[in-house]
């Protein structure tokens, strides 16, 4: 379980972007975050995989309070600003390689990811050559190389074309089937949540599926 407690964070140490934010999501779970820009949103999504650390309160991941990075997969909305690799199938084994697991576990998990992304015939192009669509499904497979028990989905699906999105909505759903937690942040999800909540000005309070 995700959990946090009482979580305030500032980036200046004066103006509080997350106000006194408790929070829990299940394995398996599907959590729909709403919130305008500037809400804070992105800040809680960084602090769920340890991105950045509260400034008080607590955040824990199945009992855990450090490695947060492997337990919870962060999809940004950009995914230019996640990738790091040249070519797709190095980019994709880059988190199991950074956990020192043997070069075979490396492989069968970059493997893995791909084919449960719909991608592994671009194993061998340059991840700058890829379309959006393309590198949004890269930047997916890689997070899910790690195996993460919980997923963030930061606006991730945001900037696709419709048959993209359907696509991502696939793999998702699949993942979140065999009990991994998912968050989405988004104000057009591509899953249908077991709970919404929405962030204003810092708090996080109950919200409602937004209309078609």
């Amino acid at each position: 379980m995700i959990e946090l407690r009482d979580v305030c964070f500032s980036f200046d140490g004066e103006i509080s972007v997350l106000d006194h934010v408790s929070l829990t999501v299940g394995a398996g779970e599907r959590v729909l975050l709403l919130g305008s820009n500037g809400s804070g949103k992105s800040t809680l999504a960084r602090l769920l995989n340890g991105s950045l650390p509260p400034s008080s309160g607590t955040v824990s991941v199945d009992g855990a309070v450090d490695g947060l990075a492997r337990l919870v997969g962060y999809v940004r909305q950009d995914p230019r600003n996640q990738l790091v690799s040249a070519v797709v199938s190095d980019e994709v084994a880059f988190g199991p390689r950074n956990l020192g697991l043997s070069r075979e576990e490396v492989v069968a998990r970059a493997d893995e990811a791909l084919d449960a992304c719909g991608i592994s015939r671009l194993r061998d192009r340059m991840t700058s050559e890829l379309s959006g669509g393309q590198q949004q499904l890269v930047a997916l497979a890689g997070v899910l190389a790690m195996r993460p028990r919980y997923l963030v989905l930061d606006e991730a699906t945001s900037m696709l074309d419709k048959a993209t999105r359907a696509h991502v909505a696939r793999v998702v759903d699949e993942v979140a089937a065999r009990g991994v937690g998912v968050i989405e942040i988004s104000h057009k999800p591509v899953l249908r949540p077991d709970r919404v909540l929405a962030m204003r000005g810092g708090r996080l309070t109950e919200g409602e599926l937004p209309r078609e």
